[in-house]
This record gives structure tokens, sequence and C-alpha cells, in this order.
């Protein structure tokens, strides 16, 4: 795939005027200023309708400059004053967006009066401050291939007052290093939205160099999940008056006002509490059972709930990207859960197991498509367990003493998975609710076959059928689906007053 270089797609957006065909430029269709009108002609105020009328072919779609327009009508008045220096001196906003730009070049310091350059959603991987006309005062690169910021390193740069780096791979050390006071003296508004910023403590340390600095936008950073955003930027920056698109007000100020100055013993570390509210459906062995079954073996059915936090989003497999870290376990009964009338017998027993863990350091995707760049996935299975008892054999015709079981090893199988998006927490969010429809779960058919075979032969203990048994024909149960009701909630302080009290602990250990 070719390179596209930045100035030739704006040429070709200029030459789509069409400055110097109808009804622009100077053409035969033009009427004389001072003389009568021709029978082929037309005025200057007809002209301008078929550039202005909504119904007119002439109209154009001019979104991608403000002075597009007014450069058409201009071709109109004075088709004359327009030459190249002109029309590229003219312009100060040009908006490129998705048209595969992979290369900001020197052609671009031909428009003299730039102001703003938005270059949102192309290809661009770098960027060269010597083609930054010295104009500019807003540049956007949202959603590009951006790597790195080592381009603004060699020469002098702008003096931007907006600066819009979303949606890029950017995070490392060297890139918060170009993001200082000496680089951007006059910046206003920071975006640097969805990118790979994991040290919150290191980039807030640098923006305080940025002395007019007002609007920042860090949402969709890794650091962002931790329970001490956003308190300890909005403290450590008190000069801002707004981040992630919300206003911020006196009171917000002073709930966090101090915690900047606990930045030793905080850790931007992920904490996360997982809810499963209502567990449904899991099938009954119970319903199935033949009251005429031997007694061995006994069958014992378990089912369990697994999840996990995925790194990199796939369904072969679950477990490599995790990257998530486990810190206790506890199980949870069906009846904790639900309030459900178990029954047992001798022949099968149920038990269900609800495995709930703890999560923190969660790790969002480092993978990104276009504007979405960010994304965290939660993967529930479902898992059942079944094991087999059989009755050991005596040796010798002793007297009967007590029966000894002896279990085989169980067999385990996932039932079923579901992944959960958790996109919301990236953004802003604190907690997602969901409910994860596993399908219906039916028992195992090899168990009840078990259960009921016999083997064929004559003898004592051979019973002769029973013609009552086949009177009637099994009635099927409707087996609803299983079904569990999750609410996934991160941990974010409230106040400064709450994280001392929550970090007080530690540090005294």
């Amino acid at each position: 795939m070719s390179s596209k270089t930045l100035s030739a797609v704006i040429e070709k957006q200029i030459r789509r005027l069409c400055l110097t065909d109808f009804p622009c430029g100077n053409g035969s269709w033009k009427g004389a200023r001072n003389g009568a009108d021709g029978a082929e002609t037309e005025s200057v105020d007809d002209l301008l309708d078929l550039l202005n009328c909504p119904c007119s072919p002439w109209r154009q779609n001019e979104s991608w400059s403000p002075q597009s327009s007014e450069l058409r009508k201009l071709a109109v008045r004075e088709p004359r004053r327009l030459n190249t220096e002109f029309i590229q001196n003219y312009f100060t906003t040009l908006r490129i967006l998705g048209k595969d730009v992979s290369t900001i070049d020197e052609g671009l310091l031909k428009f003299s009066k730039l102001e703003e350059l938005v270059l949102s959603a192309n290809l661009i991987s770098e960027i060269p401050a010597e083609n930054l006309p010295r104009t500019l005062k807003i540049l956007e690169l949202r959603a590009n291939q951006l790597s790195s910021l080592s381009g603004l390193a060699n020469c002098p740069l702008p003096p931007l007052q907006y600066l819009g780096l979303g949606s890029n791979s950017l995070g490392s050390h060297k890139d918060v290093c170009h993001l200082t006071g000496r680089h951007w003296p006059q910046l206003v508004c920071l975006d640097l939205s969805d990118c790979d910023f994991q040290n919150q403590q290191i980039l807030v340390t640098t923006l305080k160099t940025l002395p007019h600095l007002k609007t920042l936008m860090l949402k969709g950073n890794p650091f962002t999940l931790a329970p001490t955003y956003p308190g300890f930027t909005m403290d450590s920056l008190p000069q801002l008056v707004c981040l992630d698109s919300s206003w911020l007000s006196s009171k917000e100020k002073y709930l966090f006002y101090g915690l900047a100055e606990m930045k030793d013993l905080i850790e931007d570390v992920a904490s996360v509490t997982v809810s499963l509210t209502r567990l449904r459906g899991i099938p009954d062995p119970l319903m199935t059972v033949d009251k005429k079954a031997p007694d061995f073996p006994v069958i014992t059915y378990r089912y369990f709930i697994s999840y996990q936090f995925l790194r990199h989003h796939t369904s072969d497999n679950l477990g490599e990207d995790s990257e998530s870290k486990l810190d206790t376990a506890f199980h949870v009964t069906e009846d904790d859960l639900v309030c459900s009338d178990l029954k047992s017998d001798r022949n099968c027993k149920r038990e269900v197991t609800i495995l709930d863990t703890g999560v923190s350091a969660v790790n969002a995707d480092e993978n990104s498509c276009e504007t979405e760049h960010r994304k965290i996935t939660i993967v529930f299975e479902l898992h059942s367990n079944k094991s087999a008892s059989n009755k050991d054999k005596p040796k010798g015709k002793k007297r009967k003493s007590a029966l000894e079981l002896v279990q085989d090893p169980p067999i385990r199988r996932i039932c079923s998975s579901v992944h959960i998006p958790m996109q919301s927490l990236v953004h802003g969010g604190q907690r997602v609710t969901a409910v994860c429809d596993f399908g219906p779960m039916q028992a195992d058919s090899g168990v009840k076959a078990a259960q009921t075979q016999q083997a064929p032969g004559k003898g004592k203990g051979t019973k002769k059928p029973d013609v009552s048994d086949h009177t009637h024909p099994p009635v099927l149960v409707k087996q609803e689906p299983v079904t569990v009701e999750l609410c996934v909630e991160l941990e974010k302080w409230k106040t400064a007053s709450e994280a001392h009290r929550l970090i007080a602990p530690a540090q005294n250990i």
C-alpha cells in the first residue's frame, strides 16, 4: 500500500472545489458588471444561489474546511484574485478525517496561515515538528498509529493551545518527557485518552510543568482503573477546570484535598469486586433418576462457575492471555444464592460450588482497532464434575462387614462459557451488571444409562418385568436455561480521608 502525503490529499480537496468551473470562475456564463446581461449569461447573485441552494447540484460538502465555502463565493465575485499562493494562504482550518494519510510532509508549510489541523483516523506514525506551520494553534491526531513522540525533540514547536493524541499507542517514559512546559508553554487543552500511560504519578508530575493547562482528557488509560483516579490527578493539578469532559467544582476539589501528599503510599493497582447475586437453572438429577435402579454406583454432580479477565480478546485459548491476579477464593452453595429446596437420595447427589475470587491489577487490552482502543473482557465458564462410587467386593464368604466405596476419577467438562465486555469501566463507569445465559443444561445421558443398566441372565436376583412399569410414558420436564446474575464494581476512593483510612493500616504493617 503506497503512502499518502498530507499535502497531496489537501490539493485533491482543493481541486474538488472547482474554483474555475461553472458556477465559479470567470467563464462565458458570467454577465458583464456594467452592461446588460446577455441571453446566455448569469448574474453574480444567481451564481451564488447555485452554490448555496440545498437542492443545487453544485452545492458541496465543505465540512473539511470552513474556508472552502467562502473561497467558492470569492471565486464567483472576484475570480481574478485566486491563484495558488492566495488559495493556500486563505485556509486557517483543515480537517482531513479518515483519508489514509500516512505522512505529514513539508508541503504543509505552504499553508502559512494555518491555525487548526485535524488529522483524526488516519495512518500517521510520526509527528515531524519541522513540517508544522508556526501559526498552528490546534493539532488533533486522534486514532492514528503514533507509537512515539520522538519527532518533537529536534526543532522548535508551534505554540499549540490544543493537542489531541488520544487513541494512540503512547505511554513510554520518553513520551512523557515530551509533554513538558518547555515543549508546550501555551498549551491549554491536552487529550491523552485511550492511550497506554500506566504510571499516574510520573505523568501528573510532568503535566505540572504546563503553566496554562486547564482541560485534560485521561480516561481509557490503564491507571484510570485504580482507586486513586481521578482524586490524585485532581489534587495534583489544582489549576484544572475540566477533567475527562467533566467540569470540576470547588466541592470536588475539596473532597480530594491532600491526596497528592500521599503519593509515596499510593499504587496504581485496580481492584474490582465480582458479585454473583443469583443462580438459576442448575439441572436436578432427581428429576431423571430411575427408582428401580440398583443402589450402586452412587453418582455425584458438582457444578461450579469460574471467571477470568482477559488481556487479549480471544476465544480459542482462554487461559494463556489472562493477566488477572487471584487473591482469595471461597465457596458458596446454591442455597446461599437462590432459595431452593434440594432433596437427596441414595443414588444421586447435587452440589453447586461458586468460585468467587477477588481480582486486582486488571490490565486492559493493548491491541486496538481505531477509535475503540482499549477493551476488557471477563469470561464466565460453567463446569461440571461427575464422579461415581462403586461398592468394593469383599474377599471370601465371611459375615457381612461395613461397605467400602471406591470412587472413580471425576469426569470434568466445560458446559458453556460467556464473554462479558467491560468497556464501560475503561471509559469512566464504575459498575457493570449483566445476566450470563449459559443455555439449558441437561443431565448426562451416560449417567442415566449407568444407573438403569442391568446385566442380562437368569438367577435368583432376576426379577420378572412388571407390566405396570410401562403403562405410563415418561414425563419430559422442560429444563430452564442456566443463568447467573453478576455485578462487577470498580473500587474508587470518594474522598482523601477514605484513602487515608484504607492505606494507613498497610503503612503500619
